[in-house]
């Protein structure tokens, strides 16, 4: 019923190779997520910009291969690749007048996985589909919001503070120019914008925080405008809007968002005589998250990150792999060589597999040439400014049958049944 349904708007190849393509995101993802573990595990002492590129380079290694793979079950609509798919029953002739009839089910787990999700094909692809707009519509919503925190209830300010935006803008060299604004309905400060840039700051923002601290606001949000991070993170959201359930896809994203804002931190260090007013600056925003505004560049940020950007900016130390997290990357790596190396794995499988491989050795070999000491940021002690809000220092870091017959089997095959017609 579900895929009569669907076929009034898609052709019957599509959904399969939808649903398929999905399907097998699940393990493509268990090996990015292996590779965001390598990356992790083999870039300590690099600098954040590399990191950042590493796993911004493992994300879009998940967009190509499972681009690669939805082409693969494209073309195997009507070809062989998906012929064992189809087959419900073969018939053959031991050789001694008995005739014995096996299939997929009776044969192989995994062909009995297959057919089951062939005839529920139409229901994964209704279910993924309602998701899927659902979450559509939140990011059109959370756009809009952008749209509107940018354009009402929003007040001009000092043309002391514009001047400082546009001297600190043409030291990063932003050739954009950059708009600043007070706001009543943000909570922390945001940046929003490509093109036309502006930075919005909480309404009376300026006269609760010292200028010191406002100027590290200041050039963190800059940062993100020099970084182009408001597209990259809209681009970023497309792909968890279509991969919403997996959650390999999920963890190498906020990777992504922990490493980008780190690349801020750097920036803001770097640029900034009194460091400890950027700490402090942090400090007074950690309660806000706003979630309205995750779409944009905010400076909010839960309890969890702030201690982890603080210890790396006081202790001088890059994110480290949990437990978990090392046993997710040697997963991987055993799932990708399994995939590769069977003789009877599905075609779109082994070819995705090969894909993968070719293009992680890449990756990995960028990442072990820069892997060294990069980070040339001088930053003093300060674990004097943060006694006040108990930030813990510790770091938790732990390391990490065949069968054979050979008795006589040959048959003659004497007919096969396809699910639905012969004329498959």
């Amino acid at each position: 019923m579900a895929t009569s349904f669907l076929t009034q708007w898609f052709s019957d190849q599509t959904i399969k190779a939808t649903c398929w393509t999905l399907i097998h995101s699940l393990w493509i993802g268990l090996i990015i997520a292996a590779l965001a573990g390598l990356v992790i595990a083999l870039t300590k002492k690099a600098t954040s910009r590399m990191r950042y590129q590493l796993l911004c380079g493992v994300l879009l290694l998940f967009v190509l291969s499972t681009a690669f793979t939805f082409y693969l079950e494209l073309g195997s609509g009507n070809g062989n690749l998906n012929f064992a798919h189809r087959i419900t029953k073969i018939s053959v002739n031991d050789g001694i007048g008995n005739e014995i009839k096996v299939g997929p089910a009776e044969t192989n787990l995994v062909n009995q996985v297959i057919i089951f999700l062939n005839q529920q094909i139409g229901w994964i692809f209704l279910v993924w589909l309602i998701c899927f707009a659902v979450k559509s519509v939140k990011l059109m919503g959370g756009l809009f919001y952008i749209h509107r925190i940018r354009t009402q209830k929003v007040h001009l300010i000092d043309e002391e503070w514009r001047d400082k935006v546009l001297l600190f803008s043409k030291k990063l060299g932003i050739s954009q120019k950059v708009t600043l604004l007070q706001s009543e309905l943000v909570k922390v400060p945001v940046t929003i914008g490509v093109l036309k840039p502006v930075i919005l700051l909480p309404l009376g923002l300026l006269l609760q925080l010292p200028a010191g601290q406002i100027d590290t606001i200041l050039w963190h949000e800059l940062a993100h405008i020099y970084r182009r991070d408001y597209l990259i993170n809209i681009l970023q959201e497309i792909v968890e809007v279509v991969f919403f359930f997996n959650p390999a896809l999920l963890w190498l994203s906020a990777l992504i968002r922990e490493e980008r804002e780190a690349c801020c931190d750097d920036l803001v260090l770097a640029n900034v005589s009194q460091k400890g007013n950027y700490l402090q600056a942090l400090l007074n925003f950690h309660e806000y998250a706003d979630i309205s505004v995750k779409h944009a560049m905010a400076l909010g940020l839960g309890r969890n990150q702030l201690k982890n950007r603080l210890k790396r900016m006081v202790n001088l130390e890059n994110k480290r792999l949990s437990i978990v997290e090392k046993v997710i990357l040697l997963s991987g790596i055993v799932v990708l060589s399994l995939l590769s190396f069977i003789p009877k794995a599905n075609s779109e499988i082994q070819h995705t597999a090969i894909f993968l491989k070719k293009n992680l050795l890449a990756i990995m070999v960028k990442a072990n040439k820069d892997d060294r000491p990069q980070i040339t940021t001088e930053r003093p002690k300060m674990k004097s400014l943060i006694t006040n809000h108990q930030i813990d220092d510790k770091i938790i870091v732990q390391p990490l049958l065949k069968d054979s017959l050979t008795a006589d089997t040959s048959v003659k095959l004497t007919s096969i049944s396809f699910m639905h017609t012969d004329a498959d």
